[in-house]
């Protein structure tokens, strides 16, 4: 399948846990393809980092792979999605923070269809050192104009409904479809963010 969009063909874990008062106890980095997810695995140099304008439909409307496993390297096949970066702007709809991996779990929705995906953006103290700094620089960046934005909507392990929209910038990813809030009927997401840009934030 090809998929062309903005005139391009495409031929396609951190948690913090808190004690009662909220304060951190623990940090505990991801495990699941956690090197893809913060682009320090050995493909990640392989990366093209020039958005592709891309909606939510048109992402989640891509053919997912047959198998997603914990273990697998960033993905060469089914239109090459982790491979590109994509640029789309939409309505916020939720956010969380991952009780697995303390990633902002940002759910979104094209404002013309209403489909739903994730987007997340992870913690910098669990971004690798293998990292590109460039790199780790964007994703700390993103997560914190994020963080400011949406800072009058409480940030717990229980998805808390947002307003307001948002223009993002990520890599391609695909995860397990394991009934996550929001997740698109592909289970993509873009995993990691790099840009974030707020048009309004609040609570939902």
């Amino acid at each position: 399948m090809l998929l062309c969009l903005a005139g391009v063909v495409v031929v396609f874990a951190a948690a913090l846990t808190w004690d009662a008062e909220g304060k951190s106890l623990a940090v505990k980095c991801g495990k699941a393809r956690w090197d893809v997810k913060t682009l320090a695995d050995a493909d990640a140099n392989d990366v093209r980092l020039r958005p592709i304008k891309a909606g939510v439909a048109d992402l989640a409307a891509l053919p997912p792979p047959l198998h997603v496993g914990d273990k697998l390297p960033r993905q060469t096949g089914f239109n090459g999605v982790e491979f590109h970066t994509f640029r789309a702007t939409a309505d916020l709809v939720g956010w969380k923070r991952s009780p697995d991996d303390n990633d902002v779990h940002l759910v979104i929705a094209g404002p013309a269809t209403g489909k739903t995906m994730i987007v997340e953006l992870p913690l910098e103290d669990c971004i690798p050192s293998t990292t590109s700094a460039a790199l780790r620089k964007r994703m700390v960046r993103a997560r914190g104009k994020l963080m400011d934005a949406c800072k009058s909507v409480s940030f717990t392990t229980k998805l808390k409904p947002l307003t307001g929209s948002a223009t993002i910038t990520g890599v391609g990813f695909f995860d397990k479809n394991h009934g996550q809030d929001g997740v698109a009927d592909n289970a993509i997401e873009l995993h990691p963010v790099l840009t974030y840009t707020s048009h309004g934030c609040g609570p939902g």
